[in-house]
């Protein structure tokens, strides 16, 4: 092993940095004393320390990250008011993130009728035959219509099927078709929603996407026999970029205060030696500090960059509301 050691980090250093090479490297040393002797981060020594995140495994020379399920993620996005303003925060995020938490983003949302409801349903001619073939199976042909302008003409009439126009004012108002109406008008809302959600989603993915992966679900046996389901990522470059990137921030804040002459001694055979010694609270950083690489990640964006704040569209598309539609409606009538 110390030999592998010794040829990676001749590999990752180079000849520039030959020094290195007659040195044996304790593999006991944590990823930070590693950054710390040898100004070198190599994949292959510091990888299999990194689970000192209690979320990641090392598996075939790469860092994988296991969590439950993509709300554990929800807390890298900002925690602030800005989703009234079209941008996704923590909140909104574990919304539409959580698997078992419906959230319905708005209510009220027929404002007409006729041109929200009945549109979609005569936009498609299947859906619009299909409501048609109810009326007839439920038996509504010949009821008595409250507001018959003809009563002599013996209620709802067959005939009235073929004007659309008049099936939907019918629908709005008698009552005779209030179940009917009530149905579509859910429908309606739902499928709205459903769309509102959609556009929630995409925007949280996609950002969570575009640092972690997609991602794939994996299933295994733990320890007492119980079958665990968990999304599993390949986040290696994310976790050697962002925790050599800290391990430097703390070595950096170390040799601020460290002072060669006040704080080399005869018990040193370095000042390297020293330092090391001097800069003792990075030793373990950042595991010290973080239990997890998700919290340790959070804690990253928010202290160097900032956390996620994707903006999202405010109104769902009609197109989308329409195809939620057709499929609620068949579900319902």
């Amino acid at each position: 092993m110390r030999n592998l050691i010794k040829k990676i980090l001749k590999e990752e250093l180079g000849d520039e940095f030959g020094w290195i090479r007659d040195i044996e490297v304790d593999t006991d040393l944590t990823p930070a004393q590693i950054k710390m002797r040898y100004d070198a981060f190599p994949l292959e020594v510091v990888g299999p320390n990194m689970p000192g995140f209690r979320d990641i495994h090392w598996e075939g020379g790469k860092l994988m990250l296991y969590i439950d399920h993509w709300e554990d993620l929800a807390e890298l996005f900002v925690d602030n008011d800005s989703s009234q303003y079209g941008y996704i925060t923590k909140w909104l995020a574990e919304k539409v993130l959580a698997e078992d938490d419906y959230w319905e983003p708005y209510y009220d949302v027929i404002g007409d009728w006729q041109n929200d409801v009945w549109d979609l349903v005569t936009g498609n001619k299947e859906l619009l035959d299909h409501i048609k073939k109810y009326i007839k199976e439920k038996d509504f042909i010949g009821q008595e219509l409250e507001y018959d302008e003809d009563p002599d003409m013996g209620g709802f009439r067959e005939d009235m099927l073929l004007d659309d126009s008049l099936l939907g004012e019918l629908i709005e108002t008698e009552p005779m078709f209030e179940d009917l109406k009530r149905e579509l008008s859910w429908a309606y809302e739902s499928s709205y929603n459903n769309a509102a959600r959609d556009n929630v989603w995409k925007a949280a993915y996609g950002a969570l996407e575009d640092l972690f992966g997609k991602g794939e679900w994996t299933s295994f046996q733990n320890n007492i026999g119980q079958t665990r389901h968990m999304l599993k990522f390949d986040v290696t470059d994310l976790v050697m970029s962002s925790v050599e990137d800290d391990i430097d921030y703390c070595l950096e804040g170390c040799k601020r205060y460290f002072d060669p002459e006040r704080h080399v001694d005869d018990e040193h055979e370095s000042e390297a030696e020293a330092f090391e010694a001097f800069c003792e609270e990075c030793h373990d950083y950042p595991f010290t500090e973080w239990g997890d690489f998700v919290s340790f990640y959070k804690n990253y964006l928010d202290e160097r960059y900032d956390l996620l704040n994707p903006r999202f569209d405010e109104w769902p598309d009609s197109d989308d509301v329409a195809e939620f539609f057709v499929e609620d409606v068949y579900g319902r009538i």
